[in-house]
């Protein structure tokens, strides 16, 4: 590198020979140049920040395909003979969800069961389990290696009722998803799964609807592929029933899956209890500040990276049945906090409360909760607010929600557009971090 006092007599010679030949006039002293200063060191993240910006790389909206592939169900008998069993808990398999666990009794103890909602006071049986839990979007992640196409999924008869969903990629093989052939009868079930054939390695997901899942069969000498390096970034949401998913199809098509997939959110945890808030519990069943180990706890026995808070419709009643503004901002505050002293680096987004059918503009007495909420957010580091009070179209929203049963659930299409309008928000976030 040529050096600063090289610099200074270069100018000068420059100088000499572009002026007046003619001229006597010594030339001029020029400035020593200043050193540029050094280039800043590059930022330094918490490992959960830096895995929502790597994710948000990859984030993109909900990819749906129209793949062949066939599921066969059959109820305590196996479609693959000299099958190869993969245990439910084997390291190549990643429990999507939140946590999972066997129980003690059989058939259960052969299983992992999704623990991901505490609804009541848990008791637990000597394995761990305790069914004042259960899970909402559970699911499990695998790698298929070249050349293998057929895998017998192993799950007992009974869970929430709903088809199979099934990803190869990271795209969803089609909308509707695979009847599983549930009788809720507590039989052993085995769902045959066949794809296309494939000289790739393909990553292969599948959600299974809060069922007992007992592993995988493969075919005599199949095997699965390593799974990645790395953790995938991971996200709880707390909410009420809008946030649990009711009116949409499938738990798929909720709008924290829409955040999820938008988000590049590898493993999305859904926690949310219908009916329940801040403070408004439903029935004996725990509001939020009831269960704090739902997010605390949720991914391999500790916080998520993020959090994403959607409350207090159940809370703030227009006919003065809830409770006030400053009840719903205190309990907000000490949720928060508790958060927060728990896990200083994740990452704490609050929204709503929602609104609905009807509600445009923004109700009064929603806003006033909302700014209670809002202002307890502001007392707590790295927590961020999102204004959903703009989200609903004005005039006819039918298309929104399904009147014919309720106003305030919104449809497939209704998550789909929250879902759009969170992860927006919470991508500028994130970018911004």
């Amino acid at each position: 590198m040529i050096q600063n006092r090289f610099v200074a007599v270069i100018l000068a010679v420059t100088l000499v020979a572009c002026g007046d030949e003619g001229s006597s006039s010594p030339p001029v002293a020029q400035p020593t140049a200043t050193p540029a200063p050094p280039p800043p060191p590059p930022p330094t993240y918490s490992e959960e920040v830096a895995r929502l910006k790597a994710a948000l790389a990859t984030g993109c909206a909900i990819q749906i395909g129209d793949i062949a592939l066939t599921v066969s169900s059959r109820l305590r008998e196996s479609w693959i003979a000299d099958a190869q069993f993969v245990e439910p808990d084997d390291e190549r398999i990643t429990m999507l969800g939140g946590r999972h666990t066997r129980a003690s009794g059989y058939p259960y103890r052969e299983t992992l069961l999704n623990q991901a909602v505490t609804t009541r006071e848990p008791v637990y049986d000597d394995a761990g389990y305790t069914a004042a839990r259960y899970g909402l979007n559970d699911g499990i992640e695998f790698v298929l290696p070249a050349g293998q196409s057929r895998f017998e999924l192993v799950s007992i008869d009974g869970g929430t009722p709903g088809n199979l969903i099934i990803e190869i990629d990271g795209v969803r093989t089609n909308l509707a998803g695979y009847p599983s052939g549930q009788t809720f009868s507590g039989s052993w079930l085995y769902n045959l799964v066949e794809i296309p054939e494939s000289q790739s390695a393909r990553t292969v997901r599948v959600w299974l609807r809060n069922r007992a899942f007992g592993g995988l069969r493969l075919p005599a000498g199949e095997t699965l592929g390593v799974k990645p390096d790395g953790t995938p970034a991971s996200m709880v949401f707390i909410g009420d029933s809008i946030s649990e998913g009711s009116n949409a199809s499938h738990v798929v098509n909720t709008w924290p899956m829409h955040v999820a997939a938008r988000l590049g959110i590898g493993n999305p945890v859904m926690a949310s209890i219908g009916g329940t808030g801040y403070l408004q519990r439903r029935g004996q069943q725990f509001n939020f500040l009831d269960r704090p180990e739902d997010v605390l706890e949720a991914v391999a026995g500790g916080p998520p990276d993020a959090v994403v808070i959607a409350g207090g419709l159940n809370d703030c009643r227009s006919d003065g049945t809830g409770f006030t503004p400053q009840e719903i901002g205190d309990a907000a505050a000490s949720y928060f906090t508790g958060l927060r002293n728990a896990a200083p680096d994740m990452v704490i987004f609050v929204l709503g409360p929602f609104s609905y059918n009807g509600g445009v503009p923004y109700p009064a007495h929603l806003a006033e909760c909302r700014d209670a909420i809002f202002a307890a957010a502001a007392g707590v580091e790295a927590t961020y607010t999102i204004d959903v009070s703009g989200w609903l179209p004005s005039g006819d929203q039918s298309a929104f929600f399904n009147l014919a049963i309720d106003g305030v659930h919104p449809n497939d299409y209704g998550h789909s557009v929250y879902g759009e309008k969170a992860a927006a928000a919470m991508g500028e976030i994130i970018a911004g971090l």
